[in-house]
């Protein structure tokens, strides 16, 4: 069984919000002030499921760019880059 935790932070790009945490997952809402940006990142040991809810999104995967409406998704992939 899942231990929920909601945790809420506000960052310069928006917001994070913790809603989930298990033991080999976790998670977040993230909310982006228009035009801001996550920085590019790369994960050894986790892969990450990004889903846009609404608005418009630009992801990075590797040197993929990808445009994202709402109700779209990307699987960023253990080792891979990945920024929004």
């Amino acid at each position: 069984m899942a231990n929920w935790t909601i945790s809420e932070k506000f960052i310069d790009l928006g917001g994070v919000i913790s809603i989930d945490l298990g033991s080999n997952y976790q998670v977040k809402r993230i909310s982006e002030n228009p035009r801001a940006r996550l920085n590019l990142q790369r994960h050894k040991h986790r892969a990450e499921h990004w889903v846009v809810v609404s608005g418009l999104a630009t992801a990075h995967s590797d040197s993929n760019e990808h445009i994202l409406e709402a109700n779209d998704s990307i699987y960023i992939k253990v080792g891979d880059y990945g920024s929004c």
